[in-house]
């Protein structure tokens, strides 16, 4: 869990260090601020891929710009398609850096993992969220700037007045949530899942690049064949994940699912220690 805060536009360097404050309980290993005349880019950094100084955040690659909240668990496979570069740090920030350099924003159909991420690249500032909105990014639009963060509480600050949705309200009554894009703060909108948002010069464009119903149909007929599958992706997925330079642990919820995880990793060489809540 990272820190992104930014914005484009007209801003005060002391109350955009301010609005930072409210981000640090999301990483406390490094704090990094890029500040231009209309540019003020911040991360709080929790160090998981790389904890070496060299990939603090924000990271610059050449004209590019980025604050990256997550991980890429392929990261490794996508340095090896990205031939002919030179590399700075073994960090998956800077493999998303030259993701975008070789395939433009497209380069967030290649990337497998849970992110939030805001990238630079000269007037336009894109936000990007994973495919199933695991990490989370707000936004508003005023006539003064584009400011953005990964929690609501540092965008606030931003607000001219402070209203209730009720879009949000009426979303929340019906599935306990806010729907995205709504919040409860008339003004901050969510990025959604499988979203990406570009703001250039006052304008904001969004595209989705992923919707799950989009996803073809599966071929497999036999009840053998799924599970085989299933079985197969599955240690597929906890292997990347437990691929890093930090200690891992598991939380126990009771269920299934979390013992099978426990259990895969196992035998995998794992032996995770686990805590649960009750």
């Amino acid at each position: 869990m990272c820190g992104v805060f930014g914005i484009i536009g007209h801003y005060s360097p002391h109350k955009a260090r301010e609005a930072l404050k409210t981000l640090q309980h999301r990483g406390r290993d490094y704090c990094g601020v890029v500040e231009q005349n209309t540019l003020f880019l911040a991360h709080h950094r929790l160090s998981i891929t790389d904890v070496h100084p060299r990939s603090h955040q924000p990271m610059r690659r050449d004209k590019l710009l980025i604050s990256f909240n997550g991980e890429i668990y392929n990261h490794a496979r996508l340095r090896e398609q990205l031939t002919g570069l030179k590399w700075e740090t073994s960090s998956d920030t800077e493999v998303v850096l030259a993701a975008y350099e070789r395939w433009g924003i497209r380069c967030v159909e290649y990337l497998e993992g849970m992110f939030a991420f805001a990238l630079i690249d000269g007037d336009k500032c894109y936000l990007v969220r994973d495919r199933f909105g695991k990490k989370p990014l707000f936004y508003h639009q005023s006539n003064e700037a584009f400011v953005f963060g990964s929690e609501i509480k540092a965008i606030k600050p931003f607000l001219s007045s402070v209203y209730m949705n009720d879009e949000a309200l009426h979303s929340y009554l019906s599935f306990l949530a806010p729907t995205p894009p709504h919040t409860f703060y008339k003004g901050i909108e969510k990025l959604e899942s499988g979203e990406w948002l570009c703001a250039e010069q006052g304008k904001i464009t969004k595209h989705s690049y992923y919707n799950l119903l989009d996803t073809p149909g599966s071929s497999i007929t036999e009840n053998s064949d799924a599970l085989h599958r299933i079985e197969e992706e599955l240690h597929r997925a906890i292997a990347v994940r437990l691929d890093t330079e930090v200690p891992i642990a598991a939380l126990l919820s009771g269920g299934l699912d979390s013992a099978m995880i426990c259990a895969i990793a196992a035998r995998q060489g794992e032996q995770l220690p686990v805590c649960t809540l009750g």
